[in-house]
């Protein structure tokens, strides 16, 4: 399938990435770290990331499949790699999200499910430090713990 790769900054940005975490939510209830309401909710306050090219890639009929979005969180950023569970672009995605960052800031970190074994090798395989610290998700039902790992890299910049 093909895919066209898109930048979007502000507002457009703000919806696409709402809709791909609305339809990854609708594919697969529990897959993922973040609800679109996440960032809603971070969108309330200003940022300098929110102005920033954001990486999307979409589909023929013109919806959201995969993103890498930066976080600006004062003093650190993060990447998320966003993925629709029924496409295959991982890989792509992650590798693009970091090639985007390089040389831009000094240190990046990807928050990661410690059930996502490919994203985590991906990382890994890019150079990335596991960090130590699990740390818990929120909103899981009772029972459902789950926690995730930050993913580091430190660039020169």
């Amino acid at each position: 399938m093909d895919f066209d790769l898109r930048t979007l900054s502000g507002l457009a940005y703000l919806d696409a990435v709402t809709t791909l975490l609305q339809r990854a939510r609708s594919e697969q209830p529990t897959a993922g770290l973040w609800e679109a309401a996440d960032f809603q909710w971070w969108w309330r306050k200003p940022r300098d990331t929110d102005s920033w090219d954001q990486l999307f890639w979409f589909d023929t009929s013109g919806s959201p499949v995969a993103a890498a979005v930066v976080t600006d969180w004062g003093g650190s950023f993060a990447l998320d790699v966003i993925v629709l569970p029924s496409v295959d672009l991982g890989r792509e995605v992650s590798r693009r999200g970091l090639e985007m960052l390089g040389g831009v800031v000094s240190t990046i970190e990807v928050l990661v499910d410690d059930r996502d074994t490919f994203m985590a090798s991906l990382l890994t395989d890019a150079d990335l430090h596991r960090g130590r610290t699990r740390m818990p998700l929120l909103g899981c039902r009772p029972g459902r713990a789950r926690t995730c790992r930050a993913y580091q890299l430190d660039t020169p910049c």
